[in-house]
């Protein structure tokens, strides 16, 4: 799993590590909320993260050998929710979440030419450097630098 606030630079990570990493699926959570209109709301949220843990068992019931999934996941409690929605628990779980600087997210989102709202993303930017401590600070690293560090990570847990 790879977290952050948008901005942060999940998909170009998992993007990189789809790339690298043999036998793998990647889901984008943004796919899941690819809808026209955006809507946010109880209903919806229920949805997203119903149609995200059905993703994610069927992948695991076939003979991946890594599943990638990037999200903003601000909130321990929406990662608690979703795992607690999979059908399979044979699995071992890593899960990096990314952070970077008010400036930073907000010159990011700016020159990404999406519509992003800044309070809404710097408001997930807080809670995440308040709920994960040990986020990795993306302002100084390239994508390459990151998924290079991830990489060894995924690599050293895998024995």
């Amino acid at each position: 799993m790879i977290g952050g606030a948008p901005g942060t630079g999940k998909s170009s990570v998992a993007a990189r590590l789809f790339k690298s990493l043999g036998n793998c699926v990647w889901l984008d959570g943004d796919d899941l909320w690819r809808m026209n209109p955006f809507v946010v709301s109880p209903r919806s949220k229920e949805m997203v993260l119903r149609n995200a843990a059905f993703m994610l068992s069927s992948f695991l019931e076939e003979s991946f050998s890594y599943i990638i999934f990037s999200w903003v996941m601000h909130e321990p409690q929406i990662v608690e929710n979703l795992l607690s929605r999979l059908s399979r628990t044979n699995y071992k779980l890593l899960h990096f979440t990314l952070y970077c600087s008010e400036e930073e997210l907000l010159k990011r989102i700016a020159g990404s030419g999406l519509q992003r709202d800044p309070q809404l993303c710097l408001d997930r930017l807080r809670s995440i450097r308040s709920n994960y401590p040990e986020a990795i600070d993306t302002d100084k690293l390239s994508a390459e630098d990151i998924t290079g560090q991830l990489l060894q990570r995924i690599c050293r847990d895998k024995t």
